[in-house]
């Protein structure tokens, strides 16, 4: 993107598919599938993945785990990582595909990670946790014309299902059956009846799993913002922020239009652009924890 004095890489990667229709009415349409370093990374093969250089006792850290299946892979961990909670056990494997490593470690220690596509290096950070007062400076998307850091929303999607609550949670260390936590919330079954849920986690035996358990074990509510939509591009012509949102973002979503009425936070885990000669939409799918 160039634009005044914008100048930014939005995507880089390579081409997977290019497939070309001929209507008609005599337009062609092309359509280009392209994927990022992600996808080459996840499906790489390494001649050897060895935890146990990081530490001589038996556990790992996810941020390690990752960065050591990144960088055998042959690619770079951006410096804006941020380290994770939990541990692994330490595993000594050759001639692995990766993937497994960085989900497992994604998984254990309550991250998310995407690429940085002006670097082409893999950012990690902790998973988005709750926020009542957001930060000086954070973007509001809806209907708040008054908020100074305000986006106009072109499009919102809400979803009420009850299958998200869990009341009964089971984790079970991945590497010994015998080992695993249960915890429920017996006034939530008691009302509700029981909807139960069962995690393997890839962890040490030193009380990883209690923790873990009591971190991501909550009530979530029903209804949540699934996704919002912004123009990146304002009324007055003004390429705004919302065509350089990144997952990991915190932005605000305050709309009033009955029966909704949304004043939350929420973090960006997707983000998706439809550039068109008319318009810029933005859309970000968004996450929150209760």
């Amino acid at each position: 993107v160039e634009r005044g004095a914008v100048n930014k890489t939005l995507f880089t990667g390579w081409i997977d598919t290019i497939n070309v229709a001929y209507g008609a009415e005599g337009w062609n349409t092309i359509s280009i599938a392209a994927t990022d370093v992600w996808k080459r990374i996840v499906n790489a093969r390494v001649a050897t993945y060895d935890t146990t250089v990081y530490h001589s006792g038996n556990h790992v850290t996810p941020l390690e785990a990752i960065t050591l299946a990144v960088t055998n892979a042959g690619y770079q961990m951006s410096s804006a990582s941020v380290a994770l909670n939990h541990k692994l056990p330490t595993t000594s494997k050759t001639n692995v595909i990766v993937n497994t490593f960085i989900n497992d470690a994604l998984k254990t220690g309550l991250g998310i990670s995407w690429v940085d596509q002006a670097t082409g290096q893999v950012v990690v950070i902790p998973r988005p946790t709750f926020v009542d007062v957001a930060p000086a400076g954070t973007w509001t998307i809806g209907n708040n014309h008054s908020d100074p850091y305000h986006l106009c929303m072109s499009d919102i999607k809400v979803q009420a299902d009850g299958d998200v609550i869990f009341n009964s949670l089971r984790v079970e260390n991945s590497n010994d059956s015998n080992e695993y936590v249960v915890k429920i919330d017996q006034d939530s079954i008691d009302l509700y009846g029981m909807m139960a849920l069962d995690v393997q986690l890839n962890t040490t035996p030193d009380g990883q799993l209690t923790k873990w358990t009591d971190e991501v074990f909550s009530q979530s509510p029903t209804k949540l913002v699934k996704s919002v939509q912004t123009p990146a591009i304002n009324r007055q012509g003004i390429l705004t922020d919302a065509a350089f949102f990144t997952p990991g973002t915190l932005i605000g979503v305050k709309y009033t239009n009955s029966p909704l009425n949304i004043n939350d936070y929420y973090s960006v885990v997707k983000v998706s652009h439809s550039i068109t000669p008319d318009n810029w939409l933005t859309n970000l799918e968004l996450w929150k924890e209760f």
